[in-house]
């Protein structure tokens, strides 16, 4: 399962990153970003969540739509424009053969 995502095309797994952000920072984990990941699934959601509930006392509820909507988006846009650090990393992906054949890093290994 895993080499299958791993040898999808970017255009592929930012789809797919857009998508597991139905639950909010799980684009984020799938694409290598553990640290924004877990603090948008521990403290993001949670913080919207009061959010939401707090200015609906002044919006007569709208933002109990808008204010989740909003953050849905925000996360899954984000997770979609985030660079695929796992791709790169893997040894058998094309970029990082593109990585290691490129003139800037032949001038860095000497």
């Amino acid at each position: 399962m895993l080499e299958s995502i791993i040898s999808m095309s970017q255009a592929d797994r930012n789809k797919l990153a857009a998508i597991a952000s139905l639950i909010p920072g799980a684009g984020h984990l799938l694409k290598g970003h553990r640290m924004t990941g877990f603090l948008i699934l521990i403290a993001g959601n949670p913080l919207v969540i009061f959010v939401a509930f707090w200015l609906a006392l002044a919006t007569f509820g709208v933002s109990l739509v808008l204010v989740p909507f909003l953050w849905f988006g925000g996360v899954a846009a984000s997770a979609y424009r985030a660079r695929d650090r796992t791709v790169s990393d893997h040894p058998h992906s094309a970029e990082a053969d593109a990585d290691r054949n490129s003139p800037a890093s032949k001038t860095e290994r000497h």
